[in-house]
Formats: C-alpha cells, sequence, structure tokens
C-alpha cells in the first residue's frame, strides 16, 4: 500500500499542529505497513497502541488551542477527535481478536490514514486559517 506523504497542501500554517500531523502520519503508515505485511499480532498492537497514545497527546494540543483562541467550532471538533477514537478502539478490537489480511489493512487505511488526511484538509486546516487571522 502507498505511503501517505505530506504535503504543503495539508499545512495548516500552524506549527505545533503541522509538526504532529507529521508525526501521527507516520505513525499512521507504520500501522499500514505493519498490516500489509502480514507482521505478528504482537507488533500491529503495538502500532496500535503508539498511534492512540500520540492521537490522545495530539487531540488535547489542538483542543488547548482552540480553546485558547476561542474558536467558534470547537465542540464539533473535539466531536470528530472522539469518534475517530471509537473507530480507532473497534480496530484495536479487531486486531487483539486477531483480524489482519487485505480487507483488515484496507479498513484500516480507511478508517484511520483516510479519515485523517480528510480530517486535516477539512477541519485543521480550517482551524489554522482562523488562528493565523487573529
Amino acid at each position: 500500500m502507498e505511503k501517505v506523504k505530506w504535503t504543503k497542501e495539508l499545512a495548516t500554517g500552524v506549527e505545533i499542529m503541522d509538526k504532529q500531523h507529521k508525526m501521527f502520519l507516520e505513525l499512521c503508515d507504520n500501522l499500514d505497513q505493519s498490516v500489509n505485511k502480514g507482521k505478528a499480532k504482537n507488533d500491529i498492537l503495538s502500532d496500535m497502541k503508539s498511534l492512540e497514545d500520540y492521537a490522545k497527546v495530539h487531540f488535547a494540543a489542538e483542543k488547548e488551542i482552540m480553546e485558547k483562541s476561542k474558536y467558534p467550532e470547537t465542540d464539533g471538533h473535539i466531536k470528530l477527535h472522539a469518534v475517530f477514537m471509537d473507530e480507532v478502539n473497534i480496530i484495536r478490537k479487531k486486531a487483539v481478536a486477531g483480524e489482519s489480511g487485505p480487507k483488515f489493512a484496507s479498513e484500516i487505511k480507511e478508517k484511520v490514514t483516510d479519515w485523517f488526511v480528510m480530517h486535516i484538509d477539512r477541519t485543521d486546516r480550517k482551524l489554522g486559517k482562523f488562528i493565523n487571522n487573529k
């Protein structure tokens, strides 16, 4: 599966967010690669844990940024983060149960990596524009 690469089109203009987004995409790619290469369940679960832990840190940082800037769409943005974490939790449970293979790899790409790229493009860039125009 093709690696998702950071491009300037994903930039929010908020340095800490962009730096964290780059790292988050690396963690998404690590997970995608582990599943696609048929790595052991423990390796996949380790990559899942890294991604989940980083998501919590990243989403907390974004929440703080939104609150400090009095971003009017904070509540909706935070709800999107919660939906993402729910999806990640479902995928982790499937990995714990031993799910693997191409179908599972596609699900991870769609519900984790593709969702995150879409979230940056549609939601985080909007937040970045708000902050940069203050």
